[in-house]
């Protein structure tokens, strides 16, 4: 029997999720374009309705991506950072990253995510010459 996956609203995320993600992209804001956000939180949104419904594995991609598919157009160019947001804030909790042919996906969402707040976030950047 397959489960159904719901879409959920980032305001029916729990506060503390909402309020950490809040952060992270006030932080960017002043770099960010608004379909870059609003293509983060789809895919932050996408990952916290496969968690909190213990969706995993090919059940999780297959959602993930039937989400992707319904990103508006003019986010299309942007999806990395859906995926981006899906991988850095799940890190592994739905399966996804262990799926051999989605190791790409995965692998540039995570570098692009990871790159985009650490490039925003310099006090958290360590210097490498000290």
């Amino acid at each position: 029997m397959r489960q159904k996956f719901e879409y959920r609203p980032a305001m029916q995320l729990p506060l503390a999720a909402n309020r950490e993600t809040r952060t992270n992209l006030a932080r960017c804001r002043p770099y960010c374009l608004p379909e870059q956000e609003q293509a983060w939180m789809a895919g932050y949104n996408v990952y916290h309705g496969l968690v909190g419904q213990r969706v995993m594995g090919d059940l999780a991609l297959e959602q993930c991506l039937a989400e992707q598919d319904r990103l508006p157009r003019q986010w299309r160019e942007f999806e990395l950072c859906f995926w981006g947001a899906v991988f850095l804030v799940g890190r592994g909790r739905t399966g996804l990253h262990t799926m051999y042919w989605n190791r790409v996906r995965w692998t540039e969402g995570l570098r692009f995510t990871d790159s985009f707040f650490t490039r925003h976030q310099p006090a958290l950047v360590l210097n490498e010459t000290s």
